[in-house]
């Protein structure tokens, strides 16, 4: 788990997905919480590792993100589950490849070459001008997702190519591919559903991973790591611990106060000293506008004795409240 946890981390420099990763990959239906902690630790040295060496990862952008709207959720549900689709639909296909392959091919070696020559057939009948896109990685591709209109079948063809070269033998080489069937994927959908390409790229980029590998944990907070939360902390102040939360159209501030759990997870640039400090960068990103309608201080879990003057937990807000400061990573414009 912790040598999985490391090597996802390393990869795509997300440290928290991929210590929940290494758990939820093979926890197959029951998740050991003795492993959170070693797990946690190998997924964060190795990103500083990584990052020591001067290793810089792809920065995904989702450029365009709407104020929440019953009309968004319904399409969000609806890719939601066309994405979970496509996901079952690659897996399927890459078993029924595989069955083929050893009812006409018995021997195992010459798999891969029929599998490798009808690859190379199908990129070279069509011509390389149309079909290098889908060679390899494939990461231009999915960061043009972000911001461009891509063909609308391009998640379908690198799914049909992936699916054959994994089905006929060879092995490794699904996650980053996944992630460039759900990129195009979205961004396909862009078309039909009142959604912003980059968006439903971005969706897609996780939602189809979570599918195929069972990981939705770990996909969600990959999602927060590579995009940024959008419901998360304007500052952390360091002088007492305490998170200051603004409201707006896409962070009202029910969704700090209802869940049960409260996880901020907020970037080390966020954090500065004093109050005076953070309301400062408040001003400053308001740029003249009028400040937001709510803001909030929160230096720990909802509280409160008015009872027999018993502390209990959960009162009037999260019970568990665990803020996660992390990296370097640039700051994105507010």
């Amino acid at each position: 788990m912790m040598g999985i946890s490391a090597g996802f981390a390393s990869v795509f420099g997300t440290p928290l997905a991929g210590a929940i990763f290494g758990i939820e990959v093979l926890a197959l239906g029951s998740v050991s919480y003795d492993a959170i902690a070693p797990c946690v630790v190998a997924a964060f040295l190795a990103e500083m590792v990584t990052r020591a060496w001067g290793v810089h990862h792809t920065i995904y952008t989702v450029t365009q993100i709407p104020a929440m709207s019953v009309r968004g959720l319904l399409a969000a549900m609806v890719a939601g589950v066309a994405f979970g689709l496509m996901a079952m639909l690659f897996a399927e296909t890459t078993h029924a490849i595989k069955r083929l392959g050893l009812r006409l091919i018995p021997w195992a070696p010459v798999r891969p070459f029929v599998g490798g020559a009808l690859v190379a057939g199908i990129v070279f009948s069509i011509g390389t001008a149309h079909t290098a896109r889908f060679l390899g990685l494939g990461i231009p591709e999915i960061v043009a997702a972000f911001h461009q209109q891509l063909p609308p079948y391009d998640f379908a063809v690198k799914s049909f190519l992936t699916s054959l070269t994994l089905g006929t033998g060879f092995k490794g080489g699904e996650v980053t591919p996944l992630f460039f069937i759900g990129a195009t994927m979205g961004n396909a959908l862009s078309h039909i559903l009142p959604l912003p390409a980059s968006l439903l790229a971005g969706m897609g980029f996780v939602a189809v991973f979570a599918g195929a590998a069972n990981t939705p944990i770990a996909s969600t907070l990959m999602a927060v790591e590579l995009f940024g939360a959008e419901v998360g902390a304007f500052a952390g102040i360091a002088e007492t611990g305490t998170l200051m939360l603004v409201s707006g159209p896409n962070s009202p501030t029910t969704l700090n106060l209802m869940p049960d759990t409260h996880i901020v997870v907020l970037r080390a640039d966020q954090i500065v000293g004093p109050y005076e400090e953070a309301l400062d960068r408040l001003r400053v990103r308001q740029d003249g506008k009028p400040l937001p309608r709510t803001v909030n201080f929160i230096t720990g879990p909802s509280r409160t004795a008015d009872i027999e003057q018993k502390i209990e937990l959960g009162a009037h807000g999260p019970r568990r409240w665990p803020p996660r400061p992390w990296s370097s990573r640039p700051s994105r414009a507010p």
